[in-house]
Order: structure tokens, then sequence, then C-alpha cells
């Protein structure tokens, strides 16, 4: 198992916010690419934006990080 795959299973079972950068790091392997705006906005042709408000700056909401696990899930 890589370290990447640590990473989300440990991402997976945990119930708090989780770090921007794994978040980041997670929809970048999926083909998005990063837009800053008033919030972090990710886009990939042919699919939905994600947009990604963050807490502090740094900090991301538990179901903002399920939605980008479930989207990992079906990639």
């Amino acid at each position: 198992m890589s370290k990447f795959d640590k990473e989300i299973e440990k991402l997976r079972n945990s119930k708090s916010e989780a770090d921007f950068e794994l978040i980041d790091k997670i929809l970048k392997s999926l083909g998005y690419t990063h837009r800053q705006g008033k919030h972090n906005i990710y886009t990939k042709d042919n699919c939905e934006n994600i947009v990604i408000p963050t807490v502090s700056g740094r900090f991301v909401k538990r179901r903002y990080v399920n939605m980008v696990l479930d989207e990992y899930d079906n990639k």
C-alpha cells in the first residue's frame, strides 16, 4: 500500500476535518485543476465543478471530505 493510499484510509477512518493540502492532492490526482476564487474551485472536462470552502484557510469540513472521497471511489 502506497503512502497516498494510507493517507486516504486514514482520512476515511477519521470523523474530523481534513487538511486542505490532502484534499487538493486527491483532486489533482483525479485530473482536476485548481482555480482560486472566493472558494477553491476544481474543474475537469465533462464533469461538474467541485467547490471546496475552507475553514481558517486550511481545513475542509467533513461533508466536503466525504464528497471528495466519493469522487475518488468513482474514478
